[in-house]
């Protein structure tokens, strides 16, 4: 081969080679559950570029990416009254890449693809049970805690689910763990610390009822560095105690909330289980309000470090929504409420009940529960305060937002989405009125039922049987997990239910 031709094939080689790398390598997967007549807009978030895709099927953007670069594919705008997750969304890239998932469902319907068909009844020790408290954990599996019902009384329980919906093997004994504390227990709150620890919060009986907290490590065994085996139980001067609510703090102490007598309760504790001295009086604090009540439901944090604890009090002989706030000594807060640190608040004139609290950004309060209209009919309602506790009459008619179309139907839980969006958990009748059933609704920023959830901003879930939702998590991918009790047609327990956000 002659000089001249030699360099023309090299030539040649390299204009192909430098042509190749200019494309780059393709980037590419596949979109299901993509809605008929519906468009998806997806972007490459390192070089910005978008690609909308109309059908299910794959997909490839358009400009290639050079060998070692980065990439990240995220949903730019989601189809209509749709929310799609991505997976495998991300890395670097040295050869084409199609093997990014995206999954596309209907707002507020049912995820199919967790446990059976979108929820699942998990009896422990082949007993009926209920769940009260969950966690979604950062890998996006599920950690719940309520009671198993039969035997002589209640026992304190919870289990673990991988992240759709089975029992997590890995936890406890094949994925439970039951505590006989000699007498009736239940738990009522979860958390779940950085170090993959856990504590369960509720309450246990003897001559009278305790706050009781449990600390387990993260495979679900007795954790021997907190109180006295893993157990701390604290008595308010022989009262009856009921332990409903807990935050992790900052600084890794505890603080729990719930009643002593007929007044709100809470007590703070070292990270060792024992009191925190520097709280309320020994670690207690103990707060009558009304004509009495039955004390916390739900606590929140607000970044100052007060407290705005939640539940139920009476006066004027009705049940009232009842909100406090706390300095983070345990004093009630002068700011809140008019100076008295509480308000008491009153829908109808007859009984109302708050059972959820969530702060948002702009430090306003919302809290949901029940409320009964003036016939005593209860329906699912929610409030939103002011920083200073008083309505916000932005919100709502005069800061309350009462869900009619649910009649005799509570909240019992609340969550935040990124977006503003709030979501709401609790139950309501089933279509024949015959059983009460898993209620999740959405509302927009201003108050109003989201019309691109569910069927006009509510989604009920029917089991057959009576049914509630007692606890509401998202998962790291935004998907919607609710936890209570379901009585199906074959089983009875700790029930779970995954919906698209």
């Amino acid at each position: 081969m002659s000089r001249k031709l030699y360099f023309l094939f090299a030539l040649a080689a390299l204009v192909i080679a430098a042509c190749n790398t200019a494309s780059g390598y393709k980037l590419g997967g596949t979109v299901s559950g993509l809605g008929g007549g519906k468009a998806l807009v997806l972007e490459e978030a390192t070089s910005g570029q978008t690609l909308t895709v109309n059908t299910n099927g794959s997909f490839t953007f358009s400009q290639g990416l050079q060998k070692g670069a980065s990439y990240q594919v995220v949903v730019n705008t989601p189809p209509q009254a749709q929310s799609c997750v991505v997976e495998n969304a991300g890395g670097v890239i040295n050869a084409d890449v199609s093997d990014v998932r995206v999954s596309c469902g209907d707002s507020g319907s049912l995820d199919t693809s967790f446990g059976s068909a979108g929820s699942t009844i998990t009896p422990l020790v082949s007993l009926a049970a209920q769940a009260k408290a969950m966690v979604a954990l950062a890998d996006g599996r599920l950690l719940a805690a309520g009671e198993k019902a039969g035997g002589s009384y209640p026992d304190l329980a919870l289990a673990r689910f991988d992240v759709d919906g089975a029992l997590d093997t890995g936890f406890g004994s094949a994925g439970r763990v039951v505590e006989d504390l000699g007498s009736t227990s239940r738990a009522n709150a979860l958390l779940v610390g950085d170090d993959g620890t856990v504590v369960v919060g509720g309450s246990a009986y003897g001559g009278d009822s305790d706050f009781v907290l449990i600390r387990y490590t993260a495979s679900g065994q007795r954790d021997a560095g907190f109180g006295s085996g893993g157990l701390v139980r604290t008595d308010f001067s022989g009262s009856h105690d009921y332990l409903r609510a807990l935050l992790l703090l900052p600084d890794g102490r505890l603080l729990a909330g719930g009643r002593s007598g007929d007044g709100f309760a809470l007590a703070r504790y070292k990270t060792d289980g024992s009191l925190d001295s520097g709280f309320g009086t020994g670690g207690r604090v103990r707060t009558p309000m009304g004509s009495g009540g039955v004390g916390v439901y739900a606590l929140a944090l607000q970044a100052d470090g007060k407290i705005v604890a939640v539940g139920k009090q009476y006066s004027g002989g009705n049940a009232q929504f009842a909100v406090a706030r706390y300095l983070p000594s345990g004093q009630l807060d002068s700011g809140f409420g008019g100076g008295s640190g509480y308000v008491l608040l009153d829908y109808a004139g007859k009984n109302d009940a708050a059972h959820a609290v969530t702060l948002l950004p702009d430090g306003k309060i919302v809290v949901a529960g029940q409320a009964d209209n003036s016939s005593g009919q209860g329906f699912p309602a929610l409030v939103r305060l002011n920083a200073d506790g008083s309505l916000d009459a932005s919100f709502g008619s005069g800061g309350w937002r009462v869900l009619s179309s649910a009649p005799t139907g509570a909240l019992y839980a609340l969550a935040l989405q990124p977006d503003g969006k709030l979501l709401l958990a609790g139950n309501a009748p089933d279509a024949s009125f015959s059983y009460a059933a898993f209620l999740l609704a959405r509302l927009l920023p201003g108050g109003d039922l989201d019309p691109e959830f569910g069927d006009g901003g509510l989604s009920i879930t029917e089991f057959g049987g009576d049914a509630w939702i007692r606890a509401l998590a998202l998962q790291p991918n935004g998907k919607i997990v609710v936890a209570g009790y379901a009585n199906g047609a074959s089983s009875e327990g700790f029930a779970l239910a995954r919906y698209w956000p």
